[in-house]
């Protein structure tokens, strides 16, 4: 058992590092400490007709700290000004007319989430959601801190997240429009 688990927690570890095509970050929410994104590249519906979607949260320093790194790159700094120029981000059903700065802080801690490997998730977490009960529960959760990493691999209560939450973002986010 405890061969598998270190075998899972490498694999897991590396699979940021190296992430598929089809994987793409969005951001959804946070709070002065952490910015939450979701991987709205890759959303499930499970046999049940549930959403399932893994997200991830990063620490609000090292985002800004590869923020201003990368906006020292000419070919990441033209990606965010065209992004933000656009601004297609799924936060977008979320805070209606964003302010310039709004957009560019946004697509800019995309851009980070995306194509910063040195940037490792504090949490990647694999929610379900029930979007017609606008209720999600997690089923996995994978946390790394201080050193240490736990895994959780047992699915919680469903819960309902009160509105403007970084809960409720995600259930807009991921959940079809009515």
């Amino acid at each position: 058992m405890r061969v598998s688990l270190v075998a899972f927690l490498l694999l897991t570890s590396s699979a940021g590092s190296a992430q598929s095509q089809s994987v793409h970050w969005y951001f959804y929410g946070g709070d002065e400490h952490t910015s939450d994104f979701v991987d709205a590249g890759e959303i499930q519906r499970n046999a049940a007709g549930h959403v399932e979607v893994w997200t991830k949260e990063l620490s609000v320093k090292q985002v800004q700290a590869a923020g201003d790194k990368a906006v020292k790159n000419k070919e990441r700094l033209a990606r965010v000004e065209a992004a933000s120029t656009a601004f297609s981000s799924p936060i977008s059903r979320v805070i209606k007319d964003p302010s310039e700065d709004q957009r560019d802080e946004v697509v800019l801690e995309e851009e980070v989430a995306n194509n910063s490997p040195e940037v490792q998730p504090l949490t990647q977490a694999l929610f379900e959601i029930d979007c017609s009960g606008k209720v999600a529960r997690l089923l996995s959760a994978i946390t790394h801190k201080n050193g240490r990493t736990q895994v959780i691999n047992e699915p919680s209560e469903w819960v309902h997240f009160p509105p403007e939450s970084n809960g409720s973002n995600l259930i807009v986010i991921v959940c079809p429009a009515k």
